[in-house]
């Protein structure tokens, strides 16, 4: 779930921020897959050591982990969509 709102984000401030997106649909689709296993990744990577106390994480924890991904994902869209 938290990648999957991770990946809304980032999808939703394409337009705003101005990234560029390939115009081909099957690169938008790589592009799409690659974001989705980055994001996945690092969301298992970081808090995969902490699931056995998820309850006792902070809200700000949480954010400031989610916030991370998000600027480590958005940033590489940025380049691969500018290589694209």
């Amino acid at each position: 779930m938290v990648a999957r709102t991770i990946e809304a984000r980032i999808l939703n401030d394409i337009g705003i921020k101005g990234v560029s997106i390939p115009d081909d649909v099957g690169a938008i689709d790589r592009l799409q897959a690659q974001l989705h296993d980055f994001v996945a990744g690092t969301v298992r990577g970081e808090l995969a050591g902490r699931l056995s106390g998820v309850e006792s994480l902070s809200d700000r924890a949480v954010v400031g982990a989610a916030n991370g991904i998000y600027e480590a994902a958005f940033e590489m869209l940025a380049i691969l969509g500018d290589d694209a």
